[in-house]
């Protein structure tokens, strides 16, 4: 449809009680299905020290993806980047980028987990002036006048989306990334307010805000309840780790933050947070480690594509 905002997804990051090589299996047919499905942007977490089942590299699993699907853009999202060495994130972003013949994207943040940052022996009280150095020598070695032999395909460089909520944050995002990642968490009124300060940030040329939801495909009875059942125990793990301070209901959470119904429900709610963001990409998560299992977001993806593909060829 005319004016709707670019679709992504956004993988799994772990599985309860799953078999850790059955789960990445699941992830990857998960990506190749979005692919398929019409998606335009796949992103893979990056967290550590997570449950057996869980995404520990996703470097790795984007070149994975890379070589599976066809026409998917593939990147992090969001990767802790102050743990990682900017060369080391540069050659891989390229590798990706090469495997898929331009098709890369790497979201980044500055992180905000212990554990995350306890894994590499990294001070997580300097995350700050860390993430800033390393997303200057990302874009660096990135770009035209990077280091990097070979070159990625995407030139001036693929693009970098800064995951960011503070004030400095989303400065940062606009003086040295290409677009700012929108985390599900802030609610739609909340993140408005945060793209209006991004793009006064960027001046004259603006990067994409690309926005994060957490989404529900199911229209049968007791939709509602299983979504909650999902969904809340994601949100008091965000509450217990500081990500923000937000409802403590389902109700009161829903009216601002989901994405959940019909598969052309899903749709027109991305559309319509799309239009209150101004938002170029909305990224679903389709799947939490509480539920919908594997077949059950294999269907909403399968879903989603035939709802945006019939509003396609409905169009004049």
């Amino acid at each position: 449809m005319s004016g709707s905002p670019g679709l992504g997804i956004a993988l799994p990051l772990a599985a309860r009680d799953a078999d850790p090589t059955e789960f990445i299996a699941e992830v990857l047919a998960e990506g190749r299905a979005a692919d398929a499905a019409g998606f335009d942007v796949c992103l893979v977490p990056d967290h550590h020290r997570g449950p057996a089942a869980c995404v520990v590299a996703p470097l790795a699993l984007c070149a994975a993806l890379a070589a599976i699907t066809g026409r998917i853009r593939v990147g992090p999202g969001v990767l802790v980047l102050p743990v990682h060495a900017p060369l080391h994130v540069a050659e891989q972003v390229t590798l990706i980028d090469q495997i898929s013949r331009g098709r890369a994207v790497v979201g980044v943040g500055a992180g905000y987990q212990q554990e995350d940052f306890e894994a590499f022996g990294s001070d997580r009280a300097q995350r700050g002036p860390r993430f800033a150095a390393a997303l200057q020598e990302l874009g660096r070695l990135l770009g035209e006048e990077g280091a990097l032999c070979p070159v990625p395909v995407q030139r001036p460089r693929p693009p970098i989306w800064v995951g960011a909520w503070s004030a400095v944050g989303l400065r940062r995002a606009a003086r040295l990334g290409d677009g700012w990642i929108a985390d599900p968490v802030r609610s739609v009124t909340e993140v408005r307010a945060m793209a209006e300060r991004y793009r006064e940030a960027c001046g004259a040329t603006p990067g994409e805000v690309v926005l994060m939801r957490e989404a529900w495909v199911d229209d049968e009875p007791g939709a509602a309840e299983r979504f909650a059942d999902a969904i809340m125990p994601v949100f008091r793990y965000y509450g217990r780790r500081g990500a923000a301070q937000f409802p403590d209901t389902f109700g009161a959470l829903a009216e601002d933050r989901f994405v959940f119904g019909s598969a052309e429900a899903c749709l027109q709610q991305v559309d319509a947070i799309a239009a209150t963001t101004a938002a170029s990409v909305v990224i679903l998560t389709l799947r939490q480690p509480g539920g919908p299992g594997h077949d059950a977001a294999l269907r909403a993806i399968a879903a989603i594509g035939v709802a945006r593909a019939a509003r396609v060829s409905s169009s004049p």
